[in-house]
């Protein structure tokens, strides 16, 4: 059996990601810090410092490990996981954006949010827009592993988006009739298993993480998740 291990952050954490190799866990905080934890030994690293007075609400990284971060209300930053230092920093100009994924190459950025309806796309490099497809109101995303196409929660849906096309492929949709008798599932945090076979996300109204079979379109499992605000996958 496992061995559980407390350790102690000098600030709460909001989002926790593992670095590609496995070797370090990333910790994203409301300090303007990532803090950074040795896999194998849980001490804590030298932190990654960010904007000062930033309100930094998500992080996603790339297959090379550098790390995208969004910062309330609308700035991207790019950090090097050699040096831990922040290279690129971006205003994109839109409002109440909280969510951001980036492609496992790096070269495309997906940016939304609850209050927003429509997913927008920056280059991964420059963090220059290079488009945006009109969504409804999003509360998850996450690239495919090809990176040509990102899965977004959106409302009740899960929906499939290719940038480069409109509208998006709608693959989920629950029975909203059953809402009379059943909670309104309220889904968040959207994570995809390795070679993108399950969607994995949190469903607030019966405090539940629901499993959907990307390949059949169905849902196969709903797991209690009391609690539960994060899917580290």
């Amino acid at each position: 059996s496992g061995v559980e291990t407390d350790v102690s952050l000098p600030s709460p954490a909001t989002k926790i990601l593992l670095s590609p190799g496995g070797d370090f866990v990333y910790l994203l905080t409301a300090s303007n810090q990532i803090l950074v934890m040795n896999s194998v030994t849980y001490a804590l690293d030298t932190p990654i410092v960010l904007q000062v007075g930033s309100n930094p609400v998500d992080m996603d990284v790339d297959s090379t490990g550098r790390i995208f971060v969004l910062l309330a209300p609308s700035t991207v930053q790019i950090v090097d996981p050699a040096t831990r230092k922040v290279t690129t920093t971006q205003n994109v100009g839109s409002t109440a954006l909280s969510q951001i994924a980036v492609s496992p190459d790096g070269s495309m950025v997906a940016l939304s949010g609850p209050a927003n309806n429509q997913v927008i796309f920056l280059d991964g490099s420059t963090l220059s827009p290079s488009g945006s497809v009109v969504t409804g109101p999003v509360n998850g995303l996450a690239f495919m592993p090809t990176g040509k196409s990102i899965f977004a929660l959106a409302r009740f849906q899960l929906m499939e988006i290719d940038p480069e096309a409109n509208p998006p492929q709608i693959l989920f949709e629950p029975d909203i009739a059953q809402s009379l008798h059943e909670p309104v599932p309220q889904p968040s945090n959207l994570r995809l298993s390795i070679g993108a076979n399950y969607a994995y996300f949190l469903d607030a109204a019966d405090s539940s993480m629901r499993v959907f079979d990307t390949h059949s379109d169905t849902q196969t499992k709903s797991v209690a998740a009391s609690g539960a605000t994060n899917i580290p996958v």
